[in-house]
């Protein structure tokens, strides 16, 4: 058995945190179950990338006044206006062309997986329409969406079995440690990146996910959106 890195090991901790969350509320109701997204959101997602990316929950709505329905986790690009309800934490109405991928999160994706599905396929009607980035690869016409569930399914083989089925981009299962994902290609101006159709086991999981999101939502500097088509 080899060694766990340093960042191997400090993933370890924080699957301890996300699954400890999950014992804790198991038998609570389902209004405070709803909480398990604000804990993911607060305890990691938050607390690894930098605050250049905002977090927020809302409906999406592309050029074509196509909407999404309620998403659970929204990261925006830093270039666009998003319209809060009633002040900067409430729900929010996004502009496609400013979110960078969205997150479904709930307490069982298997007994909620036709939520995520419809979710999805709602999503998957928006388009992104984003004129040029000023550095990093261009974003798709389509908005990535990952599913994280804090219980899921337990084989590879089943992971990568919902990924074909669907339009789902990747999952994340806490309690099996699994994180799997489809093959992406970016392009840029001057090379295409491939990132191969995989699934990880065990406490590097969570760091696959991490990677996976921010090969997804990319290192851009600026970006040209024809705004007035809103």
């Amino acid at each position: 058995m080899t060694t766990p890195t340093i960042i191997e090991s400090r993933m370890a901790g924080f699957y301890q945190l996300l699954c400890g969350a999950r014992n804790c509320g198991i038998n609570l109701s389902s209004a405070t179950k709803g909480n398990e997204r604000e804990f993911f959101l607060t305890s990691f997602l938050q607390s690894i990338f930098p605050p250049t990316y905002r977090f927020g929950t809302g409906d999406i709505v592309d050029s074509n006044g196509n909407r999404s329905g309620q998403i659970d986790v929204v990261a925006e690009y830093p270039f666009l206006p998003s319209f809060p309800v009633f002040g900067k934490d409430s729900p929010r109405l996004y502009l496609a062309d400013g979110v960078a991928l969205v997150l479904e999160i709930k307490s069982d994706l298997k007994s909620q997986w036709d939520e995520v599905i419809s979710t999805c396929n709602q999503l998957k009607q928006l388009s992104r329409s984003v004129v040029s980035a000023g550095y990093g690869s261009l974003p798709g016409t389509k908005i990535p969406l990952i599913a994280v569930g804090f219980l899921g399914w337990k084989t590879k083989e089943k992971i990568l079995e919902k990924l074909h089925e669907s339009d789902v981009d990747a999952i994340l299962s806490i309690d099996s440690k699994l994180f799997g994902n489809k093959a992406v290609v970016r392009k840029t101006d001057k090379s295409a990146v491939m990132i191969p159709e995989c699934v990880y086991d065990g406490d590097i999981s969570l760091w696959e996910f991490a990677k996976f999101f921010h090969k997804r939502v990319g290192s851009i500097a600026s970006m040209h959106v024809e705004i007035d088509k809103y």
